[in-house]
C-alpha cells in the first residue's frame, strides 16, 4: 500500500512567514521525484534534561538522502483526513508525527525500564512549516516545509539509535552528544571543507573524507592518533589536533573521532574511512534560524526537564514466559 505525504504550500510564496496552506496528498514516491511536490515533514533536536546535550547520529549509508552525514530525528507528516477538518489540523498532525518519529527512531532507558516519550515531552520550535528545503533550488527533489520541535530525555537515559532493515535486522547508529555552540561549529566547519582530489566523486556524495590503510584501526583501538596516521589524514586536509578524542561505538568496526574543529564517523571494511558532514534536516534549522528564536531555543534546552519517574514503562518487568 502507497504511503501518502501531505502536500502543502506557502499562501504567499514570496513571503516565508506567510501561512501554510494544505493541499491534499502525495505519494512518497512522487515527493521524492523531479516533479517537486512540496511536503510538510517534521524535524526533532534530541536534548539531555539539565546537561544541554544535543544528541546527533549517523544516517546509513545506504539511503538515498544524506547518506553517512551526521543528523537529528525527523520523519514526513502522513495525510489522514482529519488534518482538513480544523485550523491547526496540520500543526497537531505534526506533533502526532514528531511524537511517532521520536519513538520510532530512538531507544531510551532509563536505570533499566524502557523510557516512555510523551507529547509533553515535545516543545515546538518557531511556526508551522517553518523551515523550508529544496524550494529555492530548481535541483532539489525534495521540496519540504519542517516543523521543529526540541524533545527532552531524562538527564540519566541511555539512548541507542536502531535503523531497521528491510529483512527485519536492526543496525545501530553511531550517536554522539554534542552542545549547541558545538554543533552550530561543526556545521559550519563541514560546509567549509574541501574534499580532496584523491576522493571520486562517488565517495564525495557518499560523505567520504578520507580512506585510509586498515593498518590504522590499531590507532583506533587503542584511542590515539599516531604520527603516521596523522600524516596519512593530512593528504586529506584533515588535520587533527593533539586533544582529538577517539571514542569506540563498536568494536574493531565503528569509531567516533571528536576534534577541535570537526567530528568523524569512522567505519572500517577494506580500509578505514572517514566521513564527515550533516544531513539537511540540521543545516535546514540552523541556517534559517532568527537570533530571538535561537535564543528561545536556548531557554527551553536550560529548563528542559521531564517527570522521569512517572513517565517510565516497566515494560522490563514483565515476564513475558508467564
Amino acid at each position: 500500500m502507497d504511503e501518502f505525504f501531505t502536500l502543502v504550500s506557502r499562501r504567499n510564496p514570496c513571503d516565508p512567514s506567510s501561512e501554510i496552506l494544505i493541499g491534499g496528498c502525495v505519494t512518497r514516491d512522487v515527493a521524492h521525484s523531479h516533479a517537486r511536490v512540496p511536503h510538510a515533514t517534521v524535524q526533532i533536536i534530541p536534548v539531555c534534561s539539565g546537561t544541554g546535550i544535543i544528541l546527533i547520529h549517523q544516517r546509513p549509508g545506504f539511503v538515498r538522502n544524506s547518506p553517512n552525514r551526521w543528523d537529528i530525528l525527523g520523519g514526513h507528516v502522513t495525510f489522514e483526513m482529519g488534518i482538513l477538518s480544523s485550523s491547526d489540523g496540520l500543526a497537531e498532525a505534526s506533533k502526532e508525527t514528531a511524537l511517532r518519529e521520536a519513538r520510532e527512531e530512538i531507544l531510551v532507558t532509563v536505570n533499566g525500564h524502557a523510557h516512555l516519550i510523551m507529547k509533553s515531552h515535545l516543545q515546538q520550535i518557531g511556526k508551522v512549516g517553518q523551515f523550508e528545503w529544496g524550494v529555492k533550488n530548481p535541483r532539489a527533489k525534495n521540496v519540504e516545509y519542517s516543523t521543529a520541535f526540541v524533545l527532552c530525555l531524562p538527564r540519566n537515559a541511555t539512548v541507542a539509535t536502531p535503523f531497521e532493515l528491510r529483512d527485519g535486522s536492526v543496525l545501530w547508529l553511531p550517536t554522539l552528544g554534542v552542545s549547541w555552540d558545538q554543533l552550530q561549529k561543526y556545521y559550519e566547519n563541514s560546509k567549509s571543507f574541501s574534499p580532496s582530489s584523491l576522493l571520486t566523486e562517488e565517495q564525495i556524495d557518499k560523505g567520504v573524507a578520507a580512506i585510509v590503510s586498515p593498518d590504522f584501526q590499531s590507532d583506533l583501538d587503542d584511542n590515539q592518533v599516531s604520527a603516521n596516521l596523522s600524516e596519512a589524514l593530512i593528504e586529506f586536509g584533515i588535520p587533527l589536533s593533539e586533544n582529538t578524542e577517539i571514542f569506540t561505538f563498536e568494536q574493531g568496526g565503528k569509531w567516533i573521532v571528536v576534534d577541535a574543529e570537526q567530528i568523524y564517523a569512522v567505519h572500517v571494511t577494506d580500509k578505514l574511512y572517514f566521513y564527515q558532514g550533516f544531513a539537511d534536516g540540521v543545516g535546514r534549522i540552523l541556517e534559517q534560524i532568527s537570533s530571538s528564536l535561537q535564543q528561545k531555543i536556548l531557554e527551553f534546552i536550560s529548563k528542559c526537564d521531564t517527570q522521569e519517574n512517572k513517565e517510565i514503562s516497566v515494560i522490563s518487568q514483565l515476564n513475558c514466559t508467564e
